[in-house]
């Protein structure tokens, strides 16, 4: 729970929870195995892509927000500058899980498919060069604790952040009584509304 400060008497207060837009790194360029570390850090360190398009929901959804949080990532912060919003707060805390891996000889698939496989091994324990799923956890944790304060002293505040990490912050904010009011799914621009009453 948040510490910070009292949430505003019988005020309705929300956290909105969005995945930046389409990274310019292309998911579906094949990789071999030699090749994942290069292509992990080039996704990690990319930007958002030239043809990006806000839809106008995700748009209007941003703009009612009062206070902004993005992650320290290029993507999600050139998603917030094509809204032409500015983050009150940009920290890696909110940054997306590395994605583990490790070498596989004589397979060559789309960097997608290597995400969807070391995602589905890290839940196994296998980890290796990323974060494991207790200390992913534990961060989700964290930052939705400060989501809550930030909710607490603004009333409404936007994370442009990232798929997986929003999906475990949005799993900590249900556990400290908050109610996910609006699902808009995990593509990109995608949003959930948490909201909460302090009666």
């Amino acid at each position: 729970m948040c510490g910070c400060g009292c949430f505003p008497k019988n005020e309705v207060v929300k956290i909105v929870l969005m995945r930046h837009g389409p990274s310019e790194y292309c998911l579906q360029q094949k990789q071999s195995a030699a090749q994942l570390s290069e292509a992990v850090r080039a996704y990690r360190d990319g930007g958002l892509h030239p043809m990006a398009e806000v839809p106008a929901a995700s748009l209007q959804e941003s703009k009612q927000c009062r206070f902004v949080v993005c992650s320290g990532l290029p993507r999600a912060q050139q998603s917030l500058n094509l809204m032409d919003i500015s983050a009150d707060v940009a920290d890696d805390l909110f940054n997306e899980s590395d994605l583990p891996y490790f070498y596989l000889p004589f397979l060559v698939m789309p960097l997608m498919w290597w995400a969807i496989l070391f995602r589905a091994l890290s839940t196994l324990g296998l980890t290796r060069n990323g974060e494991s799923l207790s200390c992913l956890k534990q961060r989700a944790l964290q930052a939705a604790t400060q989501l809550e304060c930030n909710a607490a002293e603004h009333e409404s505040v936007l994370l442009m952040g990232h798929g997986l990490m929003n999906h475990f912050i949005g799993k900590s904010l249900q556990a400290h009584g908050w109610q996910r009011s609006f699902r808009g799914g995990s593509d990109h621009w995608g949003y959930s509304v948490y909201e909460k009453i302090n009666y």
